[in-house]
């Protein structure tokens, strides 16, 4: 979503890879975890995405520091939902998380 703008279609390699979301016990399906992750955003990823600031900690790794969030918003077509998407890139803390609507108008 950040460049949305620039990229049209973006591909998961592991859709037909060994770890993809989605496989097949005998006549059913098996559902990994990153299989709702991937089902969530899709029912949300249409309108405009949303510049967001997102600072916090970080943790170092051999490749440098990383930052321990993430986050991605769209504003729907509507105008009538904001979806915020936010992952926790530490692999071992929790986190809070505080969100600030600055400049949002919020109806109802």
């Amino acid at each position: 979503m950040r460049h949305a703008d620039v990229v049209k279609i973006a591909n998961l390699a592991q859709v037909g890879n060994a770890i993809a979301p989605l496989k097949t016990l005998g006549d059913e399906p098996l559902k990994y975890t990153t299989f709702h992750a991937f089902k969530l955003f899709s029912e949300r990823k249409e309108g405009r995405p949303l510049h967001l600031g997102v600072s916090g900690n970080c943790f170092d790794t051999d490749e440098g520091p990383v930052t321990c969030m993430d986050a991605s918003c769209i504003y729907s077509l509507d105008q009538a939902n904001l979806s915020l998407f936010i992952i926790n890139l530490s692999p071992i803390d929790k986190m809070s998380v505080i969100i600030d609507l600055l400049g949002l108008e919020v109806a109802g």
